[in-house]
């Protein structure tokens, strides 16, 4: 195990854990270090493992980012399985972009990439909107502070804790921190004609709804690649059944598979 104060966790310790190889050694030293605590002393960017692309503005509270600064990626697994797409070229459209993490990798890529990337936090947005301008990379992205779900409607939104990015979602109970937000269906958001290769979705708990307002462009095969979530928690608070996406999916021809051995993650493509 790697060492190191608690409060800097020194500069070697940052370099031994950066340069530490197979990178799924490299996530396990992530997680069983004082690293997923603590910020790495003097870094204040974050280069990319899997793409040409650095990103200059993360929250030093969030444990998401923490872990890209420290490895250069987060979730392993899916972050392989888009850099391998994205570097065969076509358009990703990024649900709960959060700070532009797969958005700057999809785009950084190879020449000509497009992405589409949503991200409704008032809290996150800017982030997102600064990381696409500083990777140089506002050509290829087009982002939206849009709430997308199952029909056109003002919503509860709740952004979250604040030290938090990633945690902010609908919800159906009304706090001190919810705003009203606007939501969409992605089939009347994206163009008609658009064929993408990768949809990638992460709202803590609205998934099937992203995927019941696309049932037009999924039941045309226009989107190649489904990576999607299940947070049976926050699903349950909504009413959204378990089985949700699934049946959605596969009334539109798509066969899904567990990504991962937790449960939770899942890839979907035409049967």
């Amino acid at each position: 195990m790697i060492s190191g104060s608690h409060g800097n966790f020194g500069t070697m310790n940052y370099f031994m854990l950066r340069h530490a190889r197979p990178l799924l050694l490299r996530e396990k030293l992530f997680f069983h270090t004082h690293a997923r605590e603590y910020w790495p002393h003097g870094v204040e960017s974050a280069k990319l493992q899997l793409a040409p692309v650095t990103l200059r503005h993360l929250r030093k509270t969030d444990l998401m980012h923490r872990q890209i600064a420290w490895i250069g990626f987060y979730d392993l697994t899916l972050s392989k399985h888009i850099a391998r797409l994205a570097a065969k070229g076509g358009t990703l459209v990024d649900v709960g972009a959060n700070i532009g993490y797969f958005s700057c990798l999809w785009a950084a890529a190879r020449p000509g990439n497009r992405v589409y990337a949503f991200e409704p936090s008032p809290r996150v947005f800017h982030l997102l909107k600064a990381n696409i301008e500083e990777a140089g990379v506002c050509s290829s992205v087009k982002a939206y502070q849009l709430v997308l779900s199952k029909e056109k409607k003002q919503i509860q939104f709740d952004p979250g804790p604040e030290g938090q990015s990633g945690w902010g979602g609908i919800t159906n109970e009304v706090g001190r921190e919810t705003i009203l937000m606007q939501a969409d269906r992605l089939d009347d958001v994206m163009p008609a004609d658009l064929y993408v290769e990768v949809l990638k979705i992460d709202t803590e708990g609205a998934d099937a709804w992203v995927l019941e307002g696309a049932e037009r462009l999924l039941s045309s095969h226009h989107i190649r690649h489904i990576f999607f979530e299940q947070n049976v928690e926050r699903m349950s608070k909504l009413g959204i059944p378990v089985d949700a996406a699934f049946r959605i999916l596969q009334s539109c021809g798509y066969k899904v598979n567990a990504l991962g051995r937790d449960g939770t993650a899942f890839w979907a493509c035409p049967a």
